[in-house]
């Protein structure tokens, strides 16, 4: 008993110093796009008014200066490598279909969530994602969220997080970890529920190979699907007109008859999306039973140790920190 509770305390003062490293990084990450923000606007008032550059700036702030600085701080807890295991392109394929499905469901909760908060409150809540990516050049946007942001994130939320958890206190508990802290700091509950779905799906996927290139993979196919075809779509004259004739049928045939390419690209795509939502379900049902985590060196309860993890000064912090932002954002 006596040891139990040792390890209990070594457990949470092990989750409470990442926890508190990624809290202090966050106050980093927030304090150095404030900063560079304010000195910009200061020097060029006009640049934030375009959202290209906005997001150059703030985002960019964030990937050169904030989130190195936050790798230092997490670095400064002891990591345990994982074993490195390859994966086939037919699993890495089949991975992708699920998490997209995963994706697609869980975005679906995430908006029901959203709206009916709306609801509550007499207004509707803002996406802010969904508004930035909107106003974005394509070439911004595929730079950003389809080739920085999986790289980074994961290097941070995965390979920080699981490295340190994971062969000590099991797969579980670094996976769990992971998903809840990247899904926290999106920032916005728009995100948190399928961020932390897929968050899931892609700490399984490290934690089981050790190689950071297929959640990466995984990351950039699921950003480009959910961005780049989608904001070609919304930007095309065809969608727009079917858009804006919706309750007129003898409209939308004209439409179809008058731009039959585009009709077919738009069909295309919508094809390719179910392919994958269905297919997506299927091969979870199939491989459901493979979804089995290895235990840790130390063993404890789970919900002993999924108490140690989440019940700690650290991991509190970060946690309230984000809390709060999503519920300001919930009721700006």
């Amino acid at each position: 008993m006596l040891m139990e509770k040792q390890i209990i305390r070594n457990t949470k003062s092990h989750f409470s110093q990442l926890g508190l490293m990624f809290f202090l990084g966050t106050l980093i990450i927030v304090s150095v796009q404030t900063g560079v923000s304010v000195m910009v606007s200061m020097l060029f008032p006009d640049i934030l008014g375009n959202a290209d550059l906005s997001l150059i700036v703030g985002t960019g702030s964030m990937y050169l200066i904030g989130m190195p600085l936050l790798v230092l701080l997490v670095r400064m807890v002891p990591a345990v490598p994982i074993p490195r295991k390859s994966m086939k392109v037919p699993q890495l394929l089949s991975a992708f279909c699920i998490s997209y499905a995963l994706m697609y469901f869980s975005n679906l909760i995430g908006q029901f969530m959203t709206t009916f908060i709306g609801f509550l409150k007499g207004d509707s809540v803002a996406n802010p994602i969904q508004d930035i990516v909107t106003e974005l050049h394509l070439g911004t946007a595929i730079l950003f969220t389809v080739i920085c942001a999986p790289i980074i994130e994961e290097f941070i939320f995965r390979k920080l997080i699981i490295d340190r958890t994971s062969v000590k206190y099991g797969e579980l508990s670094g996976i769990l970890l992971s998903a809840f802290f990247f899904a926290l700091f999106h920032g916005n509950l728009n995100q948190f529920v399928y961020a932390f779905t897929l968050g899931l799906l892609f700490g399984f996927v490290y934690a089981k190979t050790g190689m950071l290139r297929y959640s990466v993979l995984l990351h950039m196919g699921i950003n480009f699907m959910g961005s780049v075809p989608g904001l070609l779509m919304l930007r095309s004259d065809v969608f727009q007109a079917i858009e804006q004739s919706a309750s007129d049928s003898a409209a939308l045939i004209d439409i179809i008859v008058t731009h039959p390419f585009q009709m077919i690209l738009i069909g295309i795509y919508m094809a390719l999306v179910m392919g994958l939502v269905i297919g997506g379900i299927v091969l979870f049902i199939l491989s459901f039973k493979k979804f089995r985590c290895r235990p840790g060196i130390i063993a404890l309860p789970k919900d002993k140790l999924l108490l140690a993890m989440l019940f700690n000064v650290g991991t509190i912090l970060y946690i309230g920190f984000w809390a709060i932002q999503i519920i300001l954002q919930l009721f700006a």
